[in-house]
């Protein structure tokens, strides 16, 4: 009996090993600029941004590994001129990054050098510095400019220099699930308030977790899974205290599976 329960248990755990041995490690080669957010990436303020695909989920952002590490990206943006003289900015495939690690920082060198602000410094690296546990804990842009996160519990506090804070980024079950921003007057008292909703979570593993370095995918590196909705509302403040909904505005981009159950946001290797 003690022999039939032995050979049993080993048949299980070599069913356990085969599975997991079976299952491939994957890398994400590129994605679906669908997926990504630039608008709202801390590389490009202020700058007016051209991104829509003509041919949806075709239009690609592209990513080479050294060691398990992404090393290269391939999409940025490369400056236009418009009808009125003022800069604008194109998605295309000839821009790409450079990424150096040095234990808990990497530094992301963009070319060609394209001046996305004033003061724009374009030799410069935009360096991310990450924590002891992989969250991101200062984002320095070209020109010098930081901006600093806090955590504590749930909420994370992102801060400027001088230590006022910015947005209150919340999450809930490892994923980010809201972001605050309050605008305020030069009393300090708050005008209006932009709130933005993560929504529709999956249980499949987010292959951006942690990845705050790659360009457009800042908010998605804050989570263990993937959403495909987005809400964004925009409050203003009444004379009576309280706030009032002034718009809202929801997209959603749908997510596929492969047949090990990591999602679809482009190719895998």
């Amino acid at each position: 009996m003690k022999k039939h329960l032995l050979l049993l248990a080993t048949a299980i755990l070599l069913a356990g090993c085969s599975a997991t041995i079976d299952e491939p490690e994957r890398y994400l080669k590129n994605t679906s600029i669908e997926y990504l957010d630039f608008a709202h990436d801390l590389r490009f303020p202020y700058s007016q941004l051209g991104y829509t695909a003509n041919e949806p989920f075709k239009t690609l952002c592209s990513y080479e590994y050294t060691n398990g590490l992404v090393t290269k990206v391939s999409g940025g943006f490369k400056q236009t001129n418009g009808a009125t003289d003022v800069a604008i900015y194109v998605y295309s495939q000839d821009v790409y990054d450079s990424l150096i690690y040095k234990e808990k920082i990497v530094n992301v060198y963009t070319k060609p050098a394209f001046s996305y602000f004033s003061g724009d410094v374009t030799e410069n690296p935009t360096i991310y510095e990450l924590n002891s546990e992989g969250n991101i804990a200062r984002f320095t842009r070209r020109d010098g400019y930081e901006v600093t996160y806090a955590y504590n519990g749930d909420a994370i506090f992102e801060k400027n220099s001088d230590g006022d804070t910015l947005r209150v980024l919340y999450k809930e079950n490892d994923n980010l699930i809201k972001i605050v921003k309050n605008y305020r007057d030069g009393s300090g008292k708050i005008l209006s308030v932009s709130e933005t909703l993560f929504e529709n979570y999956d249980n499949s593993s987010n292959p951006f977790k942690g990845r705050y370095y790659l360009i457009g995918a800042f908010y998605r590196a804050f989570s263990e899974n993937n959403y495909t909705d987005v809400t964004q509302n925009y409050y203003v403040m009444k004379s009576d205290g309280t706030l009032s909904l002034l718009s809202t505005t929801t997209t959603s981009i749908p997510i596929s599976y492969d047949e090990y159950g990591y999602p679809r946001l482009g190719d895998y290797e």
